[in-house]
């Protein structure tokens, strides 16, 4: 596992709760095994590439276009991939916050 061992930490800090704080660190866990160590994205300036990778717009879902991530699920693909591409830009938030 590539996720910071802190962030749990930080998700309490914050205030998030119990099921918020699993459901994160899952969804940022699903990206992770698809593009690869976000702390690495952040240090090389590729983390706006995942985050990108893993956009599927109102348009999309109108077209019914198929899922283009890396990332395997079942459901909606719009709702889906919005949720791990706000775990993953949380998760990045984290990161800033942390080398600051």
């Amino acid at each position: 596992m590539f996720m910071r061992q802190d962030y749990k930490q930080w998700l309490i800090d914050k205030q998030y709760s119990a099921n918020t704080r699993i459901t994160q660190m899952h969804r940022v866990k699903k990206v992770e095994e698809a593009y690869g160590n976000l702390d690495e994205h952040f240090a090389n300036g590729t983390y706006q590439d995942v985050l990108n990778a893993l956009l599927y717009t109102a348009d999309d879902e109108k077209a019914n276009k198929p899922n283009s991530s890396k990332i395997q699920f079942h459901g909606n693909v719009r709702n889906n991939l919005q949720s791990y591409k706000y775990a993953a830009a949380r998760y990045v938030s984290f990161l800033k916050k942390k080398r600051i």
